[in-house]
């Protein structure tokens, strides 16, 4: 009988070795994952008339937009003029007041001359009917408003509610201004024998300045006490009966919403990064948009202008770890139009000083 030798010993055990550790390695195994949330999420901000359905992992989003309809005043010849008139004629007793306000929104404003234009005014007779007082919120850019000679400072970027209110006690008038339910002026008119409201109205006679005007939610209160209101939702002005306007100008009631909140992105990250949008189909009916993201700065907005794309996307603007930005939207179209219109967007984002990968969440907006 033929004996084992060391070395055939030594084989012996080292193959036994291998296939032990062969064994070892294919042995099943229980492993643990701990998913990793993206830097960067989508939120639901709560905005009313907003509904947003989030994707998996919050890393895209279908948003609908509800639609209203507004008035849209408009001016774009500098040659031209548009002001919108509600005639009121009435006088103003003592213990008696008036009052107007309205939702007002101003944009593609260009105004070389500085004329300004009326968001809201009311003209009065004071003591004889030559004596012709006017009480206005003005604008003449950026964000600011004067009201009657006091400049407020405004966000102007969205929509406000604008009221004048004029009040008659013994022999003294007094006008307040409210902006958004603040009172941001007042002033008095001493010794008035009597006082004529004539009428209230926007817009500009000057013809030497560019815009687009809206305006929602009329309330008006004259001196009886009668309320009258409009929102002119049946598609039809039935408020400013009267309107001035020559050239290129004109008031129509349109699909519209005013600036809002469509979406939040919320950075779950301690790093910053630098976000952009951008717009990447439209609907087919004409439309008019403008879309744009905040956070402590403002991007610029993708512009859209009766279905042609003027900018189709927004600058970037830095998210700061643990912060969110908001992302914005008013979009306009013509009664005419078949409603839902849908937006595509990326939502696209990346690390500051980089040259690295960019990541991009999809975005579907309806209006209507």
């Amino acid at each position: 009988m033929k004996k084992f030798s060391f070395f055939s010993f030594l084989f012996f055990v080292l193959v036994f070795l291998v296939i032990e550790a062969a064994v070892f390695v294919y042995y099943p195994a229980t492993v643990r994952l701990s998913p990793v949330k993206p830097p960067i999420t989508f939120k639901d901000p709560g905005t009313s008339g907003v509904t947003v359905s989030l994707g998996s992992a919050s890393t895209s989003a279908t948003v609908s937009v509800a639609s209203n309809k507004a008035l849209h005043v408009y001016d774009y010849d500098t040659n031209g003029r548009i002001v919108v008139v509600r005639s009121v004629s009435q006088s103003l007793s003592s213990s008696q007041s008036f009052s107007i306000a309205w939702d007002a929104y101003i944009t593609n404003y260009s105004d070389p001359s500085g004329v300004g234009v009326v968001l809201q005014e009311v003209e009065t007779e004071i003591n004889n009917p030559n004596n012709l007082n006017y009480f206005s919120f003005y604008y003449y850019g950026g964000n600011t408003v004067n009201a009657n000679g006091s400049s407020i400072t405004l966000d102007m970027s969205i929509s406000h509610t604008f009221k004048i209110v004029i009040s008659y006690s013994g022999k003294t008038v007094t006008v307040n201004f409210f902006v958004d339910g603040s009172n941001v002026n007042s002033i008095a008119i001493k010794k008035v024998q009597s006082i004529v409201i004539d009428s209230v109205e926007a817009g500009r006679y000057d013809v030497r300045n560019t815009y687009d005007l809206y305006i929602d939610n009329v309330n008006m209160i004259n001196v009886s006490g009668k309320v009258t209101t409009e929102d002119f939702e049946d598609g039809v002005d039935n408020f400013f009966a009267n309107s001035y306007n020559s050239g290129d100008t004109g008031k129509e009631v349109v699909y519209y919403t005013f600036p809002k909140i469509f979406l939040a992105a919320y950075n779950n990250d301690s790093n910053s990064y630098l976000v952009k949008l951008s717009l990447t189909s439209l609907p087919s009916s004409t439309v008019s948009a403008n879309f744009w993201i905040r956070d402590t700065s403002t991007s610029t907005s993708i512009k859209v202008k009766n279905s042609v794309v003027i900018a189709g996307e927004t600058s970037e603007i830095l998210l700061s770890g643990s912060s969110s930005a908001y992302l914005y939207l008013n979009i306009t179209a013509p009664l005419s139009t078949t409603l839902p219109l849908e937006f595509h967007f990326n939502f696209v984002y990346r690390v500051p000083n980089s040259d690295g990968v960019t990541v991009t969440y999809p975005i579907v907006v309806k209006f209507g």
